[in-house]
């Protein structure tokens, strides 16, 4: 009778052994590194770069830090995990910072007129598009002003001038005054559109020099599935 409270004794033991392990063990949380390694731990914080914790066997001593690009998981006790090899695109929290460098939008072309995307633009066109480039602006600007003046002074010049030079064709006489004016003015005209079309172009190749060295980017701050974390999008 005796042999049997003893042996009941020692399995009554042993059951408290075992629950007590049991509980033990699912109090540790596991960290599981990139490289395959597990670290048993007792996580103290998840911060927005680093994790913080305390080695399971030694829960009084120091704390140790892994960075976050190191680990693939963190299994905690209580059975929930983080995970960190990727962002939640649907969980940020917070846009802290965006900074963009010059606009991404297609390139201009000239041809008879500014295009874009297949498509002729107008003068207020232009200008809304080259509104984030001052320099382009600028010689835009000044080559359609110039542009304009010289289809001004150039067409009514050369209406007379070949008028009269028609008149002189048909026999008969002519008006020199009317010939030299007409003259110089088609000339003057037609330098100033050849100009004015010469810094147009010039505005074209500014803007598209800045559409191709621009590059925009933003960095955020957003949440893993249960950590914190920072993306920069490109």
């Amino acid at each position: 009778m005796l042999k049997i409270r003893l042996n009941l004794r020692k399995v009554v033991a042993i059951a408290i052994c075992l629950a007590g392990s049991s509980v033990t063990l699912s109090a540790q949380d596991v960290i599981t590194l990139k490289n395959g390694d597990d670290i048993k731990a007792i996580v103290q914080e998840v911060g927005i770069d680093d994790v913080k914790y305390k080695r399971f066997d030694n829960p009084n001593g120091p704390n140790y830090m892994l960075k976050k690009a190191e680990i693939l998981m963190i299994r905690y006790e209580n059975g929930s995990k983080d995970v960190f090899n990727k962002f939640a695109t649907s969980n940020s929290v917070d846009k802290q910072q965006q900074t963009s460098i010059g606009t991404m939008q297609p390139e201009l072309s000239y041809s008879d007129g500014v295009w874009q995307n297949g498509t002729k633009l107008s003068a207020d066109n232009v200008r809304s598009v080259m509104s984030g480039n001052s320099e382009a602006l600028r010689q835009y600007n000044s080559g359609k002003s110039l542009y304009l003046a010289g289809q001004i002074i150039g067409y009514p010049c050369a209406f007379l001038f070949g008028w009269d030079l028609g008149t002189r064709l048909g026999g008969g006489e002519g008006n020199g005054a009317l010939l030299g004016v007409g003259a110089a003015g088609t000339v003057v005209g037609l330098i100033m559109m050849y100009s004015g079309e010469s810094k147009i172009k010039t505005s074209v190749k500014l803007y598209n020099s800045k559409v191709n060295n621009s590059l925009s980017y933003q960095i955020d701050f957003g949440f893993t599935e249960t950590g914190i974390g920072l993306c920069m999008r490109f």
